[in-house]
């Protein structure tokens, strides 16, 4: 839990970085950054995702030359 008088944001940005965790990792980081949002903060993911590891490695064999393996 959050101390009450911990700053909020207008604007949280996330690039990239959610496609690293599991599900239940990224919804818990999702809620605690929305808890860090003002009452009209906006929060922005920009991230690549597919509805199941089949469909990520169908991608990945399809596009094995240009995949980025980090």
């Amino acid at each position: 839990m959050l101390p009450k008088d911990s700053p909020l944001f207008s604007r949280i940005f996330s690039a990239y970085v959610l496609h690293e965790f599991s599900l239940s990792v990224k919804v818990a980081l999702l809620v605690r950054l929305a808890q860090r949002l003002s009452s009209d903060g906006i929060l922005v993911v920009g991230d690549i995702a597919f509805p199941d590891p089949e469909q990520r490695d169908q991608a990945h064999r399809r596009w094995k030359e240009a995949w980025d393996e980090d």
